[in-house]
């Protein structure tokens, strides 16, 4: 089009090209220069920074600060062989406009105490941020009288008419600035608020899957920049730009978006995520609410905002960054399980010293294990027996009574006096098991959380099941012949087998024992189960759209199940996985409740597919599950 538009005249096109390696050279030479002096800078773009001159004018006092900057300058020009402009201000405000003031070759100095001179005479569009159709309002609100400087704006607005006409935000930028207020200091480091891929050239799909499948890719895109940012968002914007009515199919830029009317949705997540399946899927969900001729798209982009870094602090943990059960804050020991003598032991465990912490010396595993002996280990006393301490406080007639009472009882054997003392610690650890944090527990070694999860089943089972006997079966451990080295083993005394009662059939029992002692023992189980692997990197508590507690799944459920009219197989397909990775992680019972709960919330489904879909989708997990437990299948009800 331009060689047909120079056409036989005496115009000549000439059409330059791009050097970025040259770009990238002269770039870094700038920067060089600058940063042998200070580091004080914020970057804005490859050939403009923001420099902070406080500690350099002070350094070199009485020299003024152009004479520096002029010297400057003329070291950037010989380095890169290119010219430089300089603007020197009290604000970063005062910077910028004065440096417009200086180019194409020059420097400018705002000195003290005539900023509201300078400021005055600025036009408005040379503010940053300040465009032509945020001054097309102010001049709709003002046609009296031509916008045209700051000091028009300070004459003809006060601040509260700014925020009406521009809003409260903007409203106060530009009255800030139109009078030289500028409180912003330089960003050193920078941090990103939002990170999004946009793409407004070459849009053109037929169909609403095509649109699916280039979403997907935006999300994996998406997903790399976050990683390489280590950065999570809680909140996701979808814009799109839809040709306009009265625009040409096909616009003079072949391929280009046009004359388009543009919109954008948000959602705000429940957690922080950065996962591209995550991400695919609110963003198909957000695309749903526009309700456009996918013909007509012609730009599509998705932004991650209030963003987390991913960047953890290991503190607290141990080289391989696991921490043992009494390390973990969330972990308290009942109080009353620790003694009066016990109390000064008790606290130096939840609340560590000053210097303790300043010296940044974990509690070592040997320690740890002796503390919580000494806590557990308290001197409780068996029924018929008595404190001596108390006992020289009492008067002599009571005292001489009680010796002879005692003289008179049968003694309590050792092996009653261990039990009633085993009894202690198992109910302790009932009330310390019934504390742990869901998130502590899958903090922990996989040999110690396995135990701590088969003794919660236990406890569940013989709620449902009582106890034959009146015996209560606890979990073996083998490491009792090796080094004590958690928590479960010095709280739990393993106890002998006891006969079965013929009389009373359980039968949770047999599956009950078989899979302690056979897991305990590391005999292979009959039924075909995941065999667990100790040398395997502790697995990870599974997700769904970043979320893992069951009321944060179930409300995503309700959402899901509520929101769609008609089901995506891609949502099903995710959803079957997820279940399938909780089945691996030994969590069966939610399984269980979250597929009543989907069956409950499909009540208000009348679309029939919704059903075959959920379905076919049960029958898998049904599947999967006789494959782990040996035929046997959830009752959902």
């Amino acid at each position: 089009k331009a060689h047909e538009l120079c056409g036989n005249h005496q115009a000549k096109l000439l059409c330059l090209s791009y050097d970025y390696e040259g770009f990238h050279i002269v770039s870094d030479l700038f920067y060089n220069t600058i940063l042998k002096y200070t580091l004080d800078v914020e970057a804005v773009s490859c050939d403009e920074m923001y420099v902070d001159l406080t500690e350099l004018v002070q350094y070199f006092k009485p020299l003024h600060p152009l004479t520096f900057v002029s010297l400057l300058r003329e070291e950037i020009q010989s380095n890169t062989k290119c010219p430089c402009s300089a603007g020197v201000g009290s604000s970063l405000l005062l910077a910028r406009l004065a440096t417009r003031q200086a180019k194409p070759n020059g420097q400018y100095y705002v000195e003290k105490g005539y900023e509201q001179e300078f400021i005055s005479k600025q036009k408005i569009l040379d503010l940053p941020g300040i465009g032509l159709s945020l001054l097309d309002k102010l001049q709709q609100n003002c046609s009296h009288q031509t916008i045209e400087t700051c000091k028009n704006v300070q004459n003809l607005f006060s601040l509260e008419q700014l925020k009406t006409i521009l809003g409260k935000k903007q409203g106060q930028t530009i009255y800030d600035m139109s009078r030289a207020i500028d409180t912003r200091i330089l960003s050193k480091d920078y941090l990103p608020k939002s990170i999004s891929i946009d793409v407004n050239y070459g849009i053109r799909f037929q169909t609403f899957d095509e649109l699916t499948l280039f979403v997907k890719q935006l999300s994996m895109e998406l997903h790399k920049r976050l990683k390489q940012a280590k950065q999570k968002g809680k909140q996701l914007t979808v814009k799109i730009r839809v040709r306009s009515a009265n625009a040409p199919i096909e616009p003079e830029k072949f391929m280009g978006c046009g004359k388009t009317d543009d919109s954008s949705r948000l959602i705000n997540l429940h957690s922080y995520i950065d996962e591209p399946t995550t991400i695919e899927l609110e963003a198909i969900k957000l695309l749903k609410q526009f309700h456009f001729i996918v013909a007509d798209l012609r730009g599509i982009g998705i932004g991650i905002t209030q963003l987390q870094s991913t960047v953890k602090n290991n503190q607290g943990k141990d080289v391989n960054g696991t921490r043992t059960l009494f390390e973990c804050n969330q972990f308290r020991v009942p109080k009353s399980m620790v003694s009066t003598e016990n109390a000064d032991i008790n606290q130096n465990i939840d609340q560590p010293s000053e210097s303790s912490v300043s010296r940044k010396r974990p509690i070592q595993q040997e320690q740890t294990i002796a503390i919580a002996r000494k806590v557990l280990r308290h001197d409780c006393y068996t029924p018929g027996q008595i404190d001596p301490g108390v006992m020289d406080e009492l008067p002599g007639s009571i005292r001489e009574e009680l010796e002879e009472y005692f003289k008179t009882r049968p003694s309590i054997s050792e092996e009653n006096a261990e039990l009633n003392r085993r009894e202690i610690a198992e109910k302790s650890f009932t009330q310390v098991m019934d504390h742990i944090d869901e998130s502590v527990l899958n903090e922990l070694p996989p040999e110690m959380r396995r135990e701590i999860v088969m003794a919660k089943k236990l406890r569940n089972i013989e709620t449902k099941y009582p106890p034959i006997g009146g015996k209560r079966l606890v979990p073996i451990s083998n490491s009792i012949a090796k080094e004590k080295s958690n928590a479960f083993n010095l709280l739990m005394n393993s106890p002998q087998k006891q006969p079965a009662s013929k009389k009373q059939s359980n039968p949770i029992k047999k599956w009950r024992t078989e899979t302690i002692l056979q897991e305990e023992r590391n005999i292979p189980l009959a039924r075909n189960e995941p065999k667990f692997n100790r040398n395997e990197k502790t697995k990870q508590q599974p997700s769904i759209a970043g979320y893992t507690a069951l009321s944060e799944v179930k409300l995503m459920l309700r959402e899901w199940i509520g929101s769609s009219d008609e089901p995506n197989q891609i949502d099903f397909d995710l959803f079957q996985n997820y279940l399938i990775e909780l089945l691996n992680f030994y969590n069966a019972e939610m399984v269980h409740q979250l597929l009543n709960y989907s069956l409950l919330q499909l009540n208000t489904q009348t679309n029939i597919n919704w059903n075959e879909k959920f379905q076919n989708l049960i029958d898998a997990v049904q599947t999967y599950f006789r494959q782990m437990y040996g035929g046997a299948t959830m009752d959902l009800s």
